[in-house]
């Protein structure tokens, strides 16, 4: 509409464009009119009509401007959530919607938009134009922030719309980086094990219904970063069950680490006085060690003392 009533005011056609867009009942029927319209008015006039001058404007008066989103252009945890959210909660933003509803949702006749606590309780589908071809591209924090942008951009949502928007993602935001629990799941993934990263992924495929992250990565820091993010908006989201699956790939974790660290190895018994118990108990206690490693470290050291002899 902001195109149509410009347009008239630019090239005096007395509210015709607008007029017409007020008769089309879809989004993409409106869009083919306006472009017809542009197009009649560059043969009449014979010049071309200043689209990106206009486009500019819009952004400026109908779109949130960039110092919204500073705090996701440097933080890969936000602005990892944030597009997830985005991702997940929308359905798209179909060509034959009604062009009228300039609300964030698909169901443009909510009286009352939910507040963030509330919208946890009940997550209502939103009405977004996602570009699905740039989800491709999704290998750095710079082409994600980027994303982001171009969905608030280029959405059919009028300004009190994305306003709300920003804040329900900042709020949601706010609750999962104040959380315990999220803050003990990433402190013990360990962003320099990519064995444990790649291990958790490779369980949650076999083991998750319909499983998918965010994005795809193309490398061991973008696997730790989709992880990450794939789990601040599950816990979030879905809690009770997400724990549960953190309990078990947790516990399938550690049982891999344990099979590694015992391949080769057979169990030896051997007796000793309580003497030598608690020496080799203070030995292990030195070294902040086990038992087996110590012994191995002492037998060790004796073998290589008498190869030299």
């Amino acid at each position: 509409m902001f195109y149509a009533l410009e347009l008239d005011s630019r090239y005096e056609n007395e509210g015709g464009i607008k007029t017409l867009i007020d008769e089309c009942r879809t989004l993409k029927r409106a869009n083919r009119v306006l472009n017809e319209s542009v197009e009649r008015i560059e043969k009449q006039n014979l010049t071309k009509v200043p689209l990106k001058e206009i486009e500019n404007d819009f952004f400026q008066a109908e779109r949130l401007h960039d110092d919204e989103f500073l705090h996701l252009k440097t933080s890969y945890r936000a602005c990892g959530f944030v597009l997830t959210f985005l991702l997940k909660s929308s359905r798209g933003d179909k060509s034959d919607d009604d062009k009228y509803n300039f609300s964030p949702f698909q169901n443009g006749s909510m009286r009352r938009w939910p507040r963030s606590r509330d919208y946890l309780k009940n997550p209502v589908p939103l009405k977004l134009n996602i570009p699905r071809d740039s989800l491709r591209s999704l290998t750095e924090l710079k082409s994600r922030y980027r994303l982001i942008r171009k969905i608030f951009l280029r959405s059919n949502i009028n300004l009190e719309g994305q306003e709300y928007l920003i804040d329900l993602v900042n709020d949601l935001w706010q609750m999962c980086y104040s959380s315990s629990e999220h803050r003990k799941l990433v402190k013990w993934f360990d962003q320099k094990n990519p064995n444990q990263i790649e291990s958790c992924i490779d369980y949650l495929s076999k083991n998750t219904r319909r499983f998918s992250l965010p994005w795809k990565p193309i490398s061991e820091s973008e696997s730790y970063h989709a992880l990450v993010a794939y789990f601040d908006y599950h816990l979030l989201m879905y809690p009770l069950e997400t724990e549960l699956t953190i309990r078990k790939m947790k516990a399938s974790w550690n049982q891999k680490k344990f099979r590694e660290k015992t391949k080769g190895k057979r169990p030896y018994s051997v007796s000793m006085t309580d003497r030598t118990k608690t020496r080799l108990t203070w030995l292990v206690e030195q070294d902040d060690s086990n038992i087996s490693d110590v012994i191995k470290k002492l037998i060790d050291e004796k073998y290589e003392q008498l190869k030299l002899k």
